[in-house]
This record gives structure tokens, C-alpha cells and sequence, in this order.
């Protein structure tokens, strides 16, 4: 199942402000050139701006005052960064917990955080805390 956010919500995500229709939905990121209409794009090089006219996008993240051309757009003083951030919102799953698996070596007095995930060959010596969401590979 897609990720779908509001520009509202992507807005406040990434510390942007929306011009257009804050109630616009994505499920994704896309190129300028690519993006279709259920896409956020960027522009972070004025080079491009021409581009936004053309683009397909739902909306455009950029900088505060570039050119919109009748886009719906979130200004954010880095759009490059943001663009790196909704990749992270979009298209990365939280790690699944898989607990201590066999052939991990665990030493005595280990406080295991919650939702951790040990695998084999990983060697955890005495008196160790593992922090919550951890993943340690041999």
C-alpha cells in the first residue's frame, strides 16, 4: 500500500510552507520531467526552472521565491534536503524486529532494547546495553 501525505502534512514534515492547494495528496517523488500527477518533485537549481512549467508533478518543492508557474509548490530554504527527506518518508519501511536469532553470541547482564534485531555470528559482550530499534550484523 502507497504512502499518501497532503502538502499540508509535507509541509509541516520538512518545515515548508504551502502556495496552492495545501490539500493535495502524493504517494511519491519523481523527477520534473517524469513526475505525474500523484508526484512531488524539486527544483534546486534555478537552471531548471523553466522545467516547473512543464512538469506533470502534484507539486514542486524550491526555494522561497522561485517561480511557481501556477504549480502548487513548498517553499523550503533547502529543497534539495527535503526532496532527501520525503525519499526517506516515501520509500523506506521500519526495520522489523527479529529479536536475538541463533548463533548470536550474547554475553551476561545484556539489557536488550525493545524491538531489536541480533544476528548470527554478532557478539555481544557483558554488561552491554542495546538501545531500542538496534540492528547488529556480524
Amino acid at each position: 500500500m502507497l504512502l499518501t501525505r497532503t502538502l499540508k502534512e509535507l509541509a509541516e514534515y520538512l518545515g515548508g510552507r504551502v502556495i496552492g492547494d495545501e490539500n493535495v495528496t502524493v504517494n511519491g517523488l519523481a523527477p520534473l520531467e517524469s513526475a505525474g500527477s500523484d508526484k512531488i518533485t524539486f527544483l534546486a537549481n534555478p537552471k531548471y526552472a523553466a522545467k516547473v512549467a512543464e512538469t506533470g508533478a502534484a507539486a514542486v518543492l524550491m526555494a522561497p521565491g522561485g517561480e511557481s508557474y501556477g504549480r502548487n509548490v513548498i517553499e523550503l530554504s533547502n529543497p534539495y534536503l527535503g526532496f532527501a527527506k520525503l525519499l526517506t518518508l516515501f520509500y523506506t519501511t521500519a526495520h522489523r524486529s527479529l529479536g536475538v536469532l541463533s548463533e548470536a553470541n550474547v554475553g551476561t547482564q545484556v539489557n536488550l532494547g525493545e524491538g531489536i534485531s541480533i544476528y548470527p555470528g554478532a557478539c555481544i559482550g557483558n554488561n552491554v546495553t542495546i538501545g531500542d530499534r538496534s540492528v547488529i550484523h556480524s
